[in-house]
């Protein structure tokens, strides 16, 4: 069966774009607002780089199962879903349990579609 390589692709450069966000979002953010906000962005961020990580992998898996196109990208999308109420958990025993930095956390959590952005216009500019 023939499978679409788009996903992947695409999950491999927003690994990329999220963990150099990760690196330099956390240095300069520690430096300007301290600790607390630093590891709290890197939280946010590490939670993105780590689910487009693990959705590749499994990705793979199901294409080596010969799982069903469609299957595919419903289980994707079920993923997504899914990382909606992770995000909420997370940000729940941020705020609860932790002196972390809340607007840090959710700044790393909007990491993503910063990194979408820019790997959108770094295509197209390559284009």
């Amino acid at each position: 069966m023939m499978y679409d390589q788009t996903f992947p692709m695409y999950a491999k450069r927003m690994i990329i774009w999220l963990t150099g966000m990760l690196i330099i979002g956390t240095a300069l953010i520690t430096v300007i607002w301290g600790w607390k906000a630093g590891l709290a962005w890197a939280i946010g961020s590490f939670f993105h780089a780590a689910f487009f990580y693990v959705l590749r992998i499994r990705y793979f898996k199901w294409v080596s199962k010969d799982a069903e196109p469609t299957a595919i990208g419903k289980k994707i999308a079920g993923y997504a879903g899914l990382r909606f109420i992770l995000e909420i958990v997370i940000a729940a025993v941020v705020v609860i349990y932790t002196p972390l930095n809340v607007i840090g956390l959710i700044g790393g959590l909007l990491s993503l579609p910063l990194a979408s952005l820019f790997e959108r216009a770094v295509n197209v500019i390559k284009k």
